[in-house]
């Protein structure tokens, strides 16, 4: 199988950042007497952050303003990025991995182009990135595969050359959607592993089956 591309997804796939955007969501809710769920945040992976400020401030009847809650949101979500928020172990490895093999890499995520770039920058790993696609360039998010068709049309990819890598039930189903083999990580039975081309618990499994299994349908689990 001769993939040329890679989209890799940024919360919760190669940022360990799902925890501590948990904290900052539950602490967004908590000021209107509203008690946030894991349930309620895991639907909300997928929208932009804008996106996600009006659902909740019409789910739970918030009068502040969505502009005052997005800028109170984003400027919590920023600051964590830039103080807290690390890389999964064996991130570096696989970039370096693709590098060698000389696959293009790109990003393609919901979190703001500002704070994805910043943070790819931050970690050192920017140059392994030749393009970003975010929220900002759709008018559609996941769970639509709108994102990724621009990214394919974009880098000039059939969606039989590339490979998407997600953690988020909607991430996956709008990569599925675009045609693209999907692999799922860290997405511990969230996902229906339908379509995908396989699931792993890791960024070391992930390299593992890169290095031999690209062509084969299976799960490492």
């Amino acid at each position: 199988m001769d993939k040329k591309v890679l989209f890799l997804d940024l919360d919760g796939t190669i940022a360990n950042s799902l925890p501590k955007m948990f904290e900052l969501f539950t602490d967004l809710l908590a000021p209107y007497g509203v008690t946030a769920t894991d349930e309620e945040f895991r639907s909300l992976l997928g929208p932009s952050v804008a996106e996600i400020v009006a659902t909740v401030r019409e789910k739970h009847n918030i009068e502040q303003s969505n502009e005052e809650l997005y800028h109170h949101y984003i400027t919590k979500i920023e600051a964590c990025y830039n103080e807290e928020i690390e890389l999964f172990p064996g991130v570096v490895e696989f970039l370096d991995f693709a590098s060698q093999r000389q696959q293009k890499v790109c990003l393609v995520t919901s979190a703001p182009k500002s704070l994805s770039h910043s943070f790819l920058q931050s970690k050192g790993i920017l140059p392994y990135f030749y393009s970003i696609y975010t929220a900002e360039d759709t008018a559609r998010r996941k769970p639509h595969p709108d994102i990724y068709q621009l990214a394919l049309h974009n880098e000039q990819y059939t969606p039989e050359q590339a490979i998407t890598v997600e953690d988020s039930p909607q991430g996956i189903t709008a990569s599925v959607a675009a045609g693209i083999d999907t692999i799922a990580i860290h997405a511990h039975n969230e996902c229906n592993t339908n379509g995908l081309l396989a699931s792993v618990d890791n960024w070391h499994e992930l390299l593992a089956f890169a290095k031999g299994k690209w062509s084969q349908r299976s799960n490492i689990h």
